[in-house]
């Protein structure tokens, strides 16, 4: 299994030194990304440049158009031909942003259009402005990335290394950019484990498809484990992205390895299918986890009435936060009939002990399901007796974070960072959605879970990560991704023993600190009585 290479991830990410100051944080990747893939790129083409070259120059002389020679020259599916590379352009420290532009300039046009996604030449001139260009494109042209010293597994590996500490550094979450590889292994494991007999067939040909391609992760293993079965085996790859830098990234990795890149589409799959009509021997996919179609519910429903079960969403639609399930109604759809051989696929289905509840409640009712809100909740107390209550018909729709009792809820909305034990009596109540609720395992008792959220390491965490400007908020996926000490049960029953006993100790110090503020109070008050009423003289003596 590839994992990313330290030295090099650490080299590629030393560029942000370079970019300190006059780039945010946030817009690293907008530099370093696309500088990797055309340093990559430019690898891959450095051993065939005067073959491109002298076969350009012949074929323009013969007055023919030279594009299909070009890529037999290269023996790869792009070109470039410029007398330039990287570490030419270093010769020429003056005119550095003019060569560099007509080097890009004169990729083939798949090559082109994957810079067009980074929108690599704002980031060219942004550079230039700032004098920086010079020094970050010498920083690229100094490091070997060719196949032969990085493989494309371990090229893959650095950019979702990459693209997860820009995501850290944007805020945003690293699971809508790519999927661990031991994760897709086992998927890929699981997809064709039915099929090795088949599969090992001289001359198969075999299509897969990701619906959320991401960087191409899924597609590149999968395509490793059918050459490992087989190497005279053909896999064909598709796939479709809606994160501009995550497509070029899968598009250029594509490229690379000889697929056809018009297979890898840009755009929302949901609301505008890239391969309409395409049905497929294989697909696999890990669809954003707590993602609402909202956005694009005109488009969805819009295709659920007027298509029905010719469409991909015949079956019916899931509530608007569940992105997930429309996503494997999508997959359905993408099968082969079972006639032409159907189909197998695996999908990444967020099976978390971790929820929130219920989007929209309706009017409050006297009496029907009982739901705790955040102003429920507060660090120190919770009072379920003072719940709202909705339809059992709105509840129901929201299984998941229905209470049974035991469980954790927490805070993710306004009260972030309250949490609390439910109590048995709330068995069937349900909550809003800025209440997640969590389910511990058997490895951690919910009393020591509350106590954990209670540190100042936790609140730290929740106030990094809070968002919002009408109110604050936590994702869900946030609250996921929240490491946690486990130590065994009986440490875990002795610390909640002793923070229950200091805590204890501190209400008692809290009650007779009010009670000598109320005593205080009482006697202040008789004070000014005493003295408006003239029961003590208050007169200065002359």
């Amino acid at each position: 299994m590839a994992s990313p290479n330290p030295n090099l991830s650490s080299f590629i990410w030393s560029v942000a030194d370079l970019l300190r100051g006059d780039y945010k944080q946030s817009e690293y990747g907008k530099v370093i990304l696309p500088f990797t893939v055309l340093r990559r790129l430019d690898c891959v083409l450095e051993p065939t440049k005067a073959a491109v070259l002298a076969e350009k120059a012949a074929r323009e002389k013969a007055g023919l158009n030279p594009e299909s020679f070009l890529l037999r020259a290269t023996g790869t599916y792009f070109y470039n031909t410029s007398p330039l590379d990287l570490k030419k352009l270093m010769g020429d420290q003056d005119h550095i942003g003019e060569n560099l532009r007509a080097y890009m300039q004169a990729f083939s046009p798949a090559v082109r259009d994957i810079f067009e996604s980074f929108e690599f030449h704002t980031q060219i001139d942004k550079l230039a402005k700032s004098g920086l260009l010079y020094m970050v494109t010498e920083k690229f042209a100094n490091i070997d990335l060719h196949p032969d010293r990085v493989s494309n597994a371990e090229m893959g590996a650095v950019f979702e290394e990459l693209i997860r500490k820009f995501a850290e550094l944007s805020n945003e979450t690293a699971g809508e950019h790519f999927t661990p590889r031991e994760v897709i292994r086992l998927m890929v494991n699981l997809l064709f484990i039915e099929d090795d007999q088949a599969l090992t067939k001289p001359g198969v040909v075999r299509s897969l498809y990701d619906p959320t391609a991401g960087t191409g992760g899924m597609l590149s293993v999968a395509e490793e484990h059918l050459a490992g079965l087989n190497p005279n085996a053909r896999l064909v790859m598709y796939g479709q992205e809606l994160n501009p830098e995550s497509y070029a990234i899968c598009k250029a990795d594509m490229l690379i390895k000889g697929q056809d890149i018009a297979n890898i589409i840009f755009g929302n799959t949901l609301s505008a299918d890239g391969l309409p009509g395409k049905h497929f021997d294989y697909s696999l996919s890990n669809p954003p986890f707590g993602v609402e179609w909202k956005k694009i519910e005109k488009e969805i429903r819009k295709e659920a009435e007027q298509m029905g079960f010719n469409g991909r969403f015949g079956p019916g639609l899931p509530r608007v936060s569940d992105g997930s399930l429309l996503f494997l109604l999508h997959l359905i759809a993408k099968m082969r009939p079972a006639v032409d051989g159907g189909s197998r696929f695996g999908i990444v289905l967020n099976g978390s002990s971790i929820s929130y509840g219920i989007v929209q409640p309706g009017t409050p009712l006297d009496d029907g399901v009982p739901f705790v809100q955040t102003t429920n909740m507060t660090k120190g107390t919770f009072e379920p007796d003072d719940l709202q209550k909705t339809t059992p018909e709105i509840a129901a729709q929201f299984p998941r974070s229905r209470l049974s009792g035991g469980e954790v809820i927490l805070g993710i909305r306004a009260s972030i960072g309250a949490a609390h034990i439910v109590p048995g009596a709330l068995a069937g109540a349900n909550l809003s959605r800025g209440v997640a609720r969590i389910a511990p395992n058997a490895r951690i008792s919910s009393g020591y879970l509350v106590a954990y959220f209670g540190t100042g390491a936790v609140s730290q965490y929740w106030q990094i990560s809070k968002q919002g400007s009408t109110f604050n908020e936590v994702s869900i996926e946030t609250v996921r991704e929240l490491m946690v000490s486990v130590p065994p049960r009986e440490q875990q029953a002795e610390i909640i023993t002793y923070v229950e006993r200091q805590l204890g100790r501190f209400d008692n110090l809290t009650a007779e600190a009010q009670r000598a503020i109320d005593l205080l109070q009482e006697r202040r008050t008789a004070l000014v009585s005493a003295a408006v009423t003239g029961q003590i003289d208050v007169r200065i003596p002359a």
